[in-house]
């Protein structure tokens, strides 16, 4: 449910200053869970003016200690931007196919995604619209395929949103059970520590799941891509499993494990507010 409270609006954990003055604080999820390593978002001029091809990210100091480019996204093909830069009208959108948005290098936490041996707990967050209610298959982020090693989230129609672990060319995956909407605006926040899946979906009430991975340690076989599979030879997978039926608007990830209704709702309110949009009705 949209309501704006100032939740996530910079009130928690400040950033810079010096002296006797407060810093200023960030506006962006930073301000909300300090595990954030890159926020990308269309509706901000910062994230994308409206010119040139890196969706960058806002994230000033992200949680790996990595440095704030390390986490911008560079076009692959052509997405479309939508809109005028730094309001909330503003989105991309992906030709079926063709297009998706892929970071230049893997950094050591997108390696460990997956990994059963020095792995990492995850979190990922989407928020767009659908606009397809025949949409059959939409990633909304992969670093590995079937025949390798990494990960990957999607939401299919009929089953709701999926965890795909893949290890070794071995593929394991796991479903919730609320399916996102056909048509109009979708949040998607999901979690995963090493085969507990934790998922909410255009809710503030968690779903559990889990998946059995398999023993892996290999690096995944793709680079992390928003709005696509991946292909196992570094580049987004061109084919219709990719995010072409939706407006982007946001996506995010951080380093730990989100269990908690509450620290979700906090995340949630974060997006509602800047959107003006109602996720979670």
């Amino acid at each position: 449910m949209y309501v704006n409270l100032g939740l996530g609006l910079g009130l928690g954990k400040q950033q810079g200053g010096g002296g006797g003055n407060p810093p200023d604080p960030s506006p962006y999820l930073d301000s909300v869970i300090d595990s954030v390593v890159f926020e990308v978002d269309a509706t901000v001029s910062g994230s994308y003016s409206g010119l040139g091809s890196t969706w960058a990210n806002l994230t000033p100091i992200p949680a790996d200690g990595e440095d704030r480019s390390a986490y911008d996204f560079s076009f692959y093909g052509t997405p479309n931007f939508v809109g005028t830069a730094g309001t909330t009208g503003a989105h991309f959108t992906l030709d079926n196919g063709a297009d998706a948005f892929q970071i230049a290098a893997n950094t050591g936490f997108i390696k460990k995604l997956h990994k059963t041996t020095g792995g990492t707990a995850w979190w990922f967050l989407f928020a767009g619209e659908s606009l397809d209610s025949t949409w059959p298959f939409s990633t909304l982020f992969a670093t590995g395929t079937s025949n390798g090693s990494g990960v990957r989230v999607l939401g299919i129609n009929t089953e709701g949103i999926s965890v795909f672990h893949y290890g070794e060319g071995t593929f394991q995956s796991s479903n919730g059970s609320t399916v996102p909407s056909p048509t109009g605006d979708v949040l998607v926040l999901a979690s995963y520590d090493n085969g507990e899946i934790t998922i909410w979906a255009q809710s503030t009430t968690k779903e559990e799941i889990s998946l059995t991975p398999t023993p892996t340690t290999t690096d995944p076989d793709s680079l992390l891509s928003l709005g696509a599979a991946a292909n196992g030879t570094g580049d987004p997978e061109i084919s219709t499993a990719r995010s072409a039926q939706w407006k982007l608007r946001t996506f995010a990830m951080g380093n730990e494990a989100i269990t908690s209704d509450a620290v979700a709702a906090d995340i949630i309110s974060h997006i509602e507010t800047r959107h003006g949009i109602d996720y979670t009705p």
